[in-house]
């Protein structure tokens, strides 16, 4: 994995630090319980330390109103005064920082992150560097996004299709302290002035937040989240660590000029493109496609082989391999009735999966590789154009969004076995992934049969023996 993508991750954690939810522990826990893959992310740029949901705001602008109001006094800033603070600054910039400490004595420090953030959200652009200089600059207005690599000299340009989401990251920014339940800790005084702070109790961290009396803005916030598990795969709960992040020289309002913003890569790099233009994928879905149950979406169908559906949709932004793993036992004789040919015969697995990730599609597609393409998963509803959305919904209407209520009501009671957050239809291969308020968060498709390992029993130094080959 190379700093390009490390960085982009970044970005993306980014706005998933000033969501509620899911918390960063959760986000661990579920990592852990994925197949264990090639691509190895560690902290602090680890994908088991986040999602890759996109920045969305946590609460409405009324609830923030009056969150607001109930912070400082009525007689001393009028209603007008504090709607009128919230949405008057359009930029911002700030300093991130992420950092990982063993909870030991010492809080020895394992990893950090430091990187500086700009913001223009009338112009949805967003520019994000490194302390190394590599960049991420995303141009929403343009609908495109470049990632720099100084250490390997090498340039990303994405298509950027939902590219308006990332930028209520402003607006979270300015209103990280407002919540039902924040409590009035002790001041800070922050560049000579006396700032008011609030600390707010999430479910798996603590969120402190500093905030000037003049602009009613967050100037300094810190979340730390402790007991955190899974920084490398032979962790057990005594090596939890803790996390802190920290937003520090927030400034709203600041001018930012042109160039920082500006697409074009240094000379000299090597340049990539992924994905496609909306333009392109318009013709490929001209109207709003339908997910079919055991068959796909639109022009892509299971079986399907991962060039077929990258001449399509362009090359995706993140490919993950993994291959299943199998507990093996020197005396097992024989797995799936095939016999051990002999006791040195050793087992190996030929099933690999690829996982194709199109972010700003809110897709992901997992291909198997003598079968194609064996699995769907949408996380967005996404507009490719006017009037065509993607990845639309089923024939029914049911979708992201849907609750768990009217899945039950259409489909009946799931498949028994699986998670209450999850509702499985196995004969429809159709998944419901539920969030907390019980709506649908993820809909996935597979093709409703179980997958039995391709393996071969292979004897030492015979890389080709075909017995025991499905």
């Amino acid at each position: 994995m190379n700093e390009n993508n490390l960085l982009e991750r970044e970005l993306l954690q980014l706005g998933e630090d000033l969501r509620r939810e899911p918390s960063v522990a959760s986000a661990v826990l579920a990592r852990l319980h994925d197949v264990e893959t090639t691509t190895r992310l560690e902290l602090p740029s680890a994908r088991r330390m986040r999602t890759l949901a996109g920045i969305g705001m946590s609460l409405a602008a009324t609830a923030a109103v009056v969150a607001m109001m109930f912070f400082f006094r009525t007689d001393q800033i009028a209603f007008a005064q504090v709607q009128s603070r919230l949405s008057a600054y359009r930029t911002a910039t700030l300093r991130y920082q992420q950092a990982a400490f063993k909870q030991d004595v010492n809080q020895t420090e394992i990893s950090s992150v430091a990187l500086l953030v700009s913001i223009n959200a009338d112009n949805a652009r967003i520019r994000v560097e490194s302390a190394d200089g590599s960049l991420i600059i995303t141009d929403g207005s343009l609908g495109k996004r470049l990632t720099t690599d100084v250490k390997y000299k090498t340039a990303t340009l994405a298509y950027v299709v939902d590219s308006r989401e990332e930028y209520n990251f402003l607006s979270m920014l300015q209103s990280m302290h407002l919540a039902t339940n924040a409590q009035g800790i002790a001041p800070r005084k922050i560049d000579g002035e006396d700032c008011v702070g609030f600390r707010i109790d999430e479910l798996e961290s603590v969120l402190r937040v500093w905030v000037s009396p003049e602009t009613l803005l967050p100037v300094l916030a810190e979340r730390t989240t402790e007991n955190v598990i899974g920084l490398s795969s032979g962790d057990t709960p005594e090596d939890k660590v803790k996390v802190v992040t920290t937003f520090k020289d927030i400034r709203f309002g600041v001018p930012l000029a042109e160039t920082l913003f500006d697409l074009k890569p240094p000379l000299n790099y090597q340049i990539t493109e992924i994905g496609k233009p909306p333009a392109s994928l318009s013709e490929i879905f001209p109207r709003t496609p339908q997910i079919d149950p055991l068959q796909g979406i639109g022009p892509v169908k299971f079986g399907m082989a991962q060039m077929e559906v990258v001449q399509l949709l362009g090359r995706p932004d993140r490919e993950d391999i993994s291959k299943p793993k199998f507990p093996f036992d020197k005396d097992i004789l024989q797995v799936d009735d095939q016999p051990r040919p002999s006791k040195n015969a050793r087992l190996t697995i030929l099933t690999e999966f690829h996982s194709l990730t199109y972010s700003n599609l809110g897709l992901r597609l997992d291909f198997e590789v003598s079968d194609g393409l064996v699995g769907f998963s949408f996380d967005k509803k996404i507009q490719l154009a006017e009037g065509v959305n993607f990845p639309g919904t089923l024939a029914d209407g049911l979708g992201i969004g849907s609750t768990e209520r009217e899945v039950i009501a259409m489909y009946g009671q799931p498949s028994k076995g699986y998670s209450k957050s999850m509702l499985y239809y196995k004969d429809l291969g159709l998944m419901f992934v539920l969030s907390d308020q019980r709506t649908v968060s993820t809909l996935q498709l597979d093709k409703g049969v179980e997958k039995r390992l391709r393996f071969e029993w292979r004897e030492p130094n015979e890389q080709d023996l075909p017995n025991g080959k499905y």
